[in-house]
């Protein structure tokens, strides 16, 4: 299965509507097919967007290997979202 930019936003908005104080949104963005760029550009435009205030979020991706194989990364991206 391969989701596009435009679903997980909207699935990003909603999630962000119903989740309760305290929980927890998380989001693996696999950065290997076509398109990929544009989806993770979407959620860290998403994320950093939410107010401090009420969200913290986070974005953990590998540091210690290649990203490049045939030009395209190779590890997906976590991001995590908290609403405090």
């Amino acid at each position: 299965m391969i989701t596009v930019a435009k679903t997980t936003e909207l699935a990003l908005q909603a999630a962000s509507r119903i989740v309760s104080s305290g929980g927890l949104i998380s989001v693996l963005v696999y950065i290997g097919h076509l398109g990929e760029r544009d989806e993770l550009d979407v959620v860290e435009s998403f994320t950093s967007s939410l107010p401090m205030k009420t969200w913290m979020s986070c974005k953990f991706e590998m540091m210690n290997r290649p990203f490049e194989m045939m030009n395209r990364p190779m590890a997906p991206v976590l991001i995590i979202l908290h609403k405090k």
